[in-house]
């Protein structure tokens, strides 16, 4: 007999079949960029971005002026305040070859000969390309070697006043040089003098603000621009011209987001009101549908105008490749084409998605989900749900009259910086009366209303920039640049690690949520079982059933892979130790909230794989529901999925033990009887509950017999909770004699117990205490 009095030890049975058991082991002008922090490869298609928001200038080198970030208004800026010579501070990376610099300058004051500028490709002080905006009023493109200025076109007359923002933007493309400003082509060049260098800003003689530092890749696949807004045309107001002024001077195709001609998109309406102004851009338009536009018989005016671009007339819906992008136009013009799960639209979206997984993806349509003035609307969802679970990137409505700019998030309204949809609601193209987003809702970014404008999207190959553009003569401005992402995994659950005998099945069930529900279905999963062997499937739903035969021993990894309709995938693993012997670890008398000691136990069997056991008294004071959850579940928890549990008597306070039964569920057998048996390995298990009737004749004692007979397993262990032998002063159980008896003319090996705080291990003996070498079985008491 050996005895250990301790409060934090478990014991593992390794259990073979030769019976040896052992002891183990949000803004106004100038825009804000998101996000606020200077960051390099944040994704293709833009190498790096600064808007000063984190107050400093980290990363640029200014080495000539005298350089600080400050406050314009609400936005921090980085402003050069030295009045004469050079001045300039450059950042980035020696080794950019094909980019663009883009910033927003604003000159403060002008000296002699004065001159605000961009850089690319620097090399040093004195060798690089440039963008001048000069003080007399001229863009000049140049470049300096040895600090000798040459132009390499001819400057180009352009108004530049003093407190005025312009965005001014270098393109260098091997040999060929563009120089923007306000997003419109101003001059071109071509020089092989440089072929890579880093960026910088300044200027000579003046001082000046810096904001929105981006610089854009330009080695993989050209950016396109998607540019429009929705509530556009009315015959009876002017900012619809002025919107459509805008639209003239920026590439790209052309989105109209629906209620394009106010108010019944009659065709006459289209003809007149909107025809004369956006119409400008027609072939180049991909529109979408308004409920205005269904104020007429089946949107015949605006399918008659828009002809084969808006899509079948009887759906209105349709897709298109732009770039690298996919590009979604969605229907919620009318209540008779439905946005409802399983409606035909959302069964098209769903299968245009899965047909065309391409990295980026952005999808437009009238309504939507969520906006600062009415609430979710809850008929936009299903989409929602879609695209979610596909990885759209940015979803662009209208119908309010104002612009909104949300945070990625879910359709349930929970921000997700991983895989979050981001949405523009821009309902700003001038028919409407602007409208006042004043009931602020989760995750919106930025709000204005009274301004009227476009959202232009440059979607680069990995990412995009937005910029809102207002009319002439408003101000506000919102841009910045995201990343792609891709569709969120599925939660996948292979279960807990596994142990095995070679030649017996070992069985999985298989967990699993997609984020796009059942519309996902079917399910494809693909297991590979560590062995060489793979099972391959589908399923309509989860759990996913599968079993193998091991036929050597060792430890495999198995790893269960499943992957949706859309092409959404998600994976878990587990081990399996494949061994004529296999393992149990646990211990009971374990959680108490007041005490540590099950915190450490639990640390020890996160090493130790196998089986695990709960001898009862397993939450303490009461084994209440609550007991569980706060005091059992956080250390011992961990392990719930593996755990085979008994009770104790402080499980039964409660009498009918709901916390033991309501926590552990089915593991713990029908919560009527508490006992239950099962096979290990080579070994049969059985699980006794000695807080009810178990004297001879009695139910459970039945019970025990007919399941030791029905057992074909050579060794046989069984656990509960009341030992019969002790040497502690705590009373035993005398009534489990009944249950020893019928262990012992079965011939089981070993028996565990719990109650008595300490570890004691007894030599194979009889259910009258005599010592049995032979036949005996041996007890081990572990309530530690």
């Amino acid at each position: 007999m050996t005895k250990l009095s301790t409060r934090a030890a478990a014991v593992v049975a390794i259990l073979s079949t030769g019976a040896v058991f052992t002891t183990c082991r949000e803004s106004q002008a100038p825009p804000a960029v998101q996000p606020s922090a200077p960051e390099f490869s944040i994704g293709s298609g833009i190498l790096f971005q600064d808007n000063f928001e984190t107050g400093t200038a980290a990363g640029w080198n200014a080495t000539a002026g005298t350089w600080s970030v400050v406050l314009d208004g609400s936005n921090h800026v980085y402003r050069n305040s030295n009045t004469s010579g050079d001045n300039w501070s450059y950042n980035g990376s020696a080794a950019w070859t094909d980019y663009a610099i883009e910033a927003l300058i604003k000159p403060l004051t002008w000296n002699s000969g004065g001159i605000a500028r961009i850089f690319g490709r620097w090399q040093d002080a004195n060798d690089w390309y440039y963008v001048n905006l000069t003080a007399d009023n001229h863009i000049q493109l140049r470049k300096s070697v040895n600090g000798t200025f040459t132009d390499l076109a001819p400057q180009k007359s352009f108004t530049v006043s003093k407190g005025t923002w312009y965005k001014v933007r270098l393109e260098m493309v091997g040999t060929t040089l563009k120089a923007y400003v306000n997003d419109v082509l101003q001059l071109t060049a071509t020089d092989a003098t440089f072929s890579s260098g880093l960026i910088a800003v300044g200027g000579f003689n003046n001082t000046a603000e810096f904001d929105n530092v981006v610089v854009y890749d330009l080695t993989g696949p050209a950016p396109v621009t998607l540019v429009g807004a929705g509530n556009i045309g009315r015959c009876d107001r002017t900012a619809d011209e002025a919107t459509a002024t805008l639209l003239d001077n920026i590439p790209g195709t052309v989105f109209a987001d629906g209620d394009n001609a106010f108010d019944k998109g009659t065709l006459t309406q289209y003809q007149q009101c909107y025809n004369p102004n956006w119409g400008r851009q027609q072939t180049r338009t991909r529109p979408a549908p308004g409920d205005w536009d269904y104020k007429t018989a089946n949107a015949s005016g605006y399918f008659g105008y828009f002809g084969a671009a808006a899509g079948d007339p009887a759906k209105g819906y349709y897709s298109y490749d732009l770039g690298t992008w996919h590009v979604i136009v969605l229907n919620s013009g009318s209540t008779s084409i439905s946005t409802a799960a399983g409606s035909p639209q959302e069964q098209w979206l769903r299968a245009d998605l899965a047909a065309h997984p391409a990295r980026c993806t952005v999808a437009y349509w009238h309504h939507p989900l969520f906006d600062s003035k009415d609430p979710p609307n809850a008929n936009i969802r299903p989409l929602w749900n879609a695209l979610y679970a596909a990885g759209v990137d940015v979803v662009v409505n209208a119908h309010y009259a104002f612009y909104e700019r949300f945070a990625p998030q879910t359709s349930a309204e929970v921000k997700d910086a991983a895989f979050g949809i981001r949405e523009f609601v821009v309902g700003t193209g001038g028919a409407t009366d602007p409208q006042n987003p004043d009931h602020v809702r989760l995750n919106s970014e930025v709000r204005n209303s009274g301004t009227f404008g476009v959202l232009k999207l440059t979607l680069n190959d990995g990412g995009y920039a937005w910029e809102f553009v207002p009319i002439a003569g408003q101000t506000f401005r919102d841009s910045g640049t995201d990343s792609c992402h891709g569709a969120p995994p599925l939660s996948v659950n292979a279960g807990p690690d596994l142990t095995a005998s070679p030649g017996t099945p070992v069985s999985l069930s298989v967990s699993f949520t997609d984020p796009g529900g059942s519309g996902n279905s079917p399910w494809a999963y693909a297991i590979a079982w560590g062995d060489g062997a793979t099972s391959t499937g589908t399923t309509p739903s989860s759990p996913i059933a599968a079993s193998h035969v091991y036929s050597a021993e060792g430890q495999d990894s198995v790893r269960v892979t499943v992957t949706n309709s859309a092409g959404g995938t998600g994976s878990d693993s587990l081990a399996v130790l494949v061994s004529s012997s296999v393992v149990m670890v646990g211990a009971g008398d374990i959680a108490d909230c007041t005490r540590s000691g099950d915190s450490l136990t639990a640390n020890l069997m996160d090493t130790i794989p196998g089986t695990v056991f709960a001898l009862g008294d397993n939450a303490y004071p009461n084994g209440s529901s609550s007991d569980y959850a706060n005091c059992y579940a956080p250390t011992w928890g961990r392990h719930k999925a593996r755990t085979r549990p008994i009770p104790g008597n402080h499980d039964y306070v409660s009498h009918d033990s709901s916390g033991y039964f309501g926590y552990f569920g089915a593991a713990a057998g029908d919560p009527a009887k508490g006992y239950y048996s099962y096979d290990l390995g080579a070994w049969h298990i059985i699980a006794l509950n000695s807080q009810i009737a178990h004297w001879t004749g009695s139910p459970q004692e039945q019970w025990l017999r007919a399941d030791l007979a029905a057992s074909t397993k050579r060794c046989t262990l069984a656990y509960w909770h009341y030992p019969l032998f002790s040497s502690s002063t705590v009373e035993v159980d005398t009534a489990s004699r009944a249950l020893w008896r019928a262990l012992y003319d079965a011939g089981v090996e070993l028996v565990l117990n719990g109650h008595h705080h300490d570890y004691e291990r007894f030599a194979p003996q009889t259910p009258t205490g005599t010592l049995d070498p032979t036949y005996g079985i041996r007890e081990i008491i572990v309530g530690t």
